[in-house]
């Protein structure tokens, strides 16, 4: 009796048997905790076949599908219902879940840009010290002055020459920040200073600018942004495991169709 017909499906029996026994295998290897051999077998036997338990039903989905668009006669018709089917699955549940998290994180972790500072009296052509929210630049007369970036209508105050490139601050420490900006000043930059420091178990980063046009511009950022991340955490719970399946069930789809293709290239006396 010919087998040939039943090579597919001995190809999926053995592919399921391999991954039954190297997952728990993979485990055990890989795994240092319990240091009870007995206890870590046991263990790692019920997560290999738990993972085996939901691996092969979506390889066996995926070759059941190639199974069932190859019973299509006619060749054309096969070949446009593939594609449908394939890109069709790999949009909804690849493409599309890839987009909307890199969307969402996008969306949530958005800061505002480059702010400009009202005119100094002054030309302005350093930043002489950066704080939290604050700066004072150097003019071209060599002269300083001080502004708030919460409160523009007091901006520019004259001081005298500051004793460190970053200010002092009574409630938080402030230190410079080596880090460039996420997004270049809107300008050819004289002088530039970032300043990082941690409020609420946020790391932020104010960066102070003077612009060869004499104007000055300020950036604040937060550098880890937990909301954005928290989110994007909540989303890929939803779209990650449906990635994951479908990248199984398209695996089992190629493993059958690679062996139908190989036997139709071995001549049907040998089988």
């Amino acid at each position: 009796m010919k087998i040939r017909r039943f090579i597919p499906l001995l190809v999926l029996v053995l592919l399921s048997c391999l991954i039954l026994v190297a997952a728990p295998a993979v485990l055990y290897a890989s795994s240092e905790y319990p240091k009870d051999a007995a206890q870590k077998f046991e263990m790692t036997l019920r997560q290999g076949l738990g993972i085996a338990a939901i691996v092969i039903p979506l390889i066996w989905l995926g070759a059941g599908v190639d199974a069932l668009l190859s019973r299509i006669a006619d060749k054309a018709k096969r070949r446009f219902a593939s594609l449908v089917v394939y890109i069709g699955a790999f949009v909804l549940f690849i493409a599309l879940p890839t987009v909307m998290l890199l969307a969402i994180y996008g969306i949530f972790s958005e800061q505002d840009g480059w702010q400009q500072l009202p005119a100094p009296p002054e030309a302005p052509v350093a930043v002489a010290s950066g704080g939290r929210d604050s700066l004072i630049v150097e003019t071209v007369d060599g002269n300083y002055y001080s502004c708030w970036a919460l409160d523009l209508s007091t901006c520019w105050q004259p001081v005298d020459q500051p004793e460190s490139l970053i200010m002092e601050a009574p409630d938080v420490y402030l230190e410079q920040s080596s880090n460039a900006p996420p997004v270049n000043p809107p300008g050819e930059v004289l002088s530039l200073i970032g300043v990082a420091y941690n409020q609420s178990g946020m790391k932020l980063e104010s960066h102070y600018a003077v612009l060869e046009d004499g104007t000055v511009w300020y950036l604040n950022r937060e550098t880890n942004n937990y909301t954005a991340s928290f989110i994007t955490m909540l989303a890929s719970l939803l779209a990650i495991p449906g990635m994951i399946g479908s990248g199984l069930a398209f695996a089992g789809a190629g493993i059958h169709a690679f062996t139908k293709w190989m036997l139709e290239r071995i001549p049907p006396k040998e089988i």
